[in-house]
């Protein structure tokens, strides 16, 4: 299969534009908590470890980690059916993962961001002028160099980008499991079963493989083109889709004993219109998420507890699962596949380049000064910055500039 799948495009673009307009909406506005992360609420953003529950913010993350877990066969596969030696492919891993580290460091250390911004176009835009990647980083080099001695700008390997370095981690963990394992799937289930172990034993290094590695299961039977992993009714579609959202309100607002109830006849009603595989596995996950609940002493994103990694996999499976049914039904091809398409450069542009570009004519704080007390115009703001990012990113998509990740 060489066609790019529209839907796991898609449910990477939901993510990535969901964490730019989460980090972009107006702060003092007095929006809502479900409007933020469940354990740092409104109105003073101050971290609470004992909060227990999730919002719509604490889902995208793991739906990106779980699109990049579908990511790895569908990669890997083509690369071998075109006769990439193995070895090879191991190369190409460690290599995506020392760039993912340098990119985050680089992240975690840039104030002069449309410069650096720039370096890392070029150091990162895929094109067959090796000498334009080289000259990006060394451009970067330069600039760091500057912030440093001239500046006085300390340099920290220690400072960096977090997602960025947790995608890097699950990237090379991720893509190595898969290579060894291809073939051997109950191989791969049992180191599943064992990352679980470890995260029970306190382990958290490897944690966001509880999530990545069912992933590489989607994408091995997206790469069979399995009828029985795409709903072929619209019903069934939108109780999945309506179960990621009933989780949402559940959790959030602590009915975790009613959510577990409507959340297991939804599944087997779901599962009686329409015998879908992958739609069971998500609501075995989501059911997994809610037992775990009382167990984990409630569901949290910081410091994640299973209850959550179990939670948001199944919301991610199920969200990808009315996604592939949609794609039957309508042309995706939109500003969120673009989106998906690019997402490195749609995660950086507005703070590199947008926001930079904003605060330089006033913009920035001509929509702070709006935005607060205002719940409209706190909205509004994040729906402009996020809309001028996704327009950038959608431009690059368009003229065929894809940054390597």
């Amino acid at each position: 299969m060489s066609k790019r799948i529209a839907s796991v495009d898609v449910l990477r673009g939901i993510a990535v534009v969901g964490m730019v307009f989460s980090a972009a909406i107006g702060y003092a506005s007095g929006l809502p908590g479900w409007m933020f992360h469940c354990q740092v609420p409104p109105p003073d953003y101050i971290f609470d470890p004992t909060a227990s529950g999730i919002t719509w913010v604490d889902m995208v993350f793991p739906m990106f980690i779980f699109a990049l877990g579908i990511a790895i066969p569908l990669s890997m596969r083509r690369k071998i059916d075109k006769g990439v030696n193995p070895v090879n492919l191991f190369g190409m891993t460690l290599q995506r993962w020392a760039i993912l580290v340098a990119f985050g460091i680089v992240l975690g250390n840039s104030e002069l961001k449309p410069l650096i911004w720039a370096g890392l176009f070029a150091a990162l835009v895929r094109t067959e002028w090796k000498w334009l990647n080289l000259a990006g980083w060394g451009l970067i080099a330069l600039l760091l160099s500057i912030q440093h001695h001239i500046l006085d700008i300390p340099f920290d390997f220690r400072q960096y980008d977090i997602i960025i370095i947790l995608l890097a981690r699950v990237a090379f963990a991720g893509g190595l499991i898969w290579l060894l394992t291809r073939d051997l799937p109950y191989v791969r289930l049992a180191i599943w079963l064992a990352v679980i172990g470890l995260k029970m034993a306190g382990f958290d290094w490897t944690q966001y493989l509880i999530i990545a590695l069912p992933a590489t299961f989607v994408g091995d039977l997206l790469l069979t083109d399995d009828s029985r992993i795409r709903f072929s009714k619209g019903v069934p579609a939108f109780i999945a889709l309506g179960a990621v959202f009933i989780q949402l309100v559940g959790m959030y607002n602590r009915f975790v004993l009613a959510d577990g109830i409507v959340t297991a006849l939804l599944g087997a009603l779901c599962f009686c219109l329409d015998r879908n595989r992958l739609a069971l596995g998500g609501f075995i996950l989501l059911l997994l998420g809610i037992v775990f609940d009382p167990i984990d002493g409630g569901i949290a994103k910081d410091y994640c507890n299973l209850s959550y990694l179990f939670l948001t996999c199944g919301q991610s499976v199920l969200s990808l699962s009315f996604l592939m049914w949609l794609e039957t039904k309508v042309d995706l091809n939109g500003f969120l596949l673009r989106s998906g398409q690019n997402p490195m450069i749609a995660y950086t542009v507005a703070w590199f380049i947008i926001c930079p570009l904003l605060t330089v004519c006033g913009g920035m704080e001509y929509l702070k000064n709006l935005s607060e007390g205002s719940v409209f115009f706190g909205i509004l703001q994040g729906v402009i910055i996020t809309g001028l990012t996704v327009c950038a990113t959608n431009l690059c998509t368009r003229l065929k500039l894809f940054w390597k990740s």
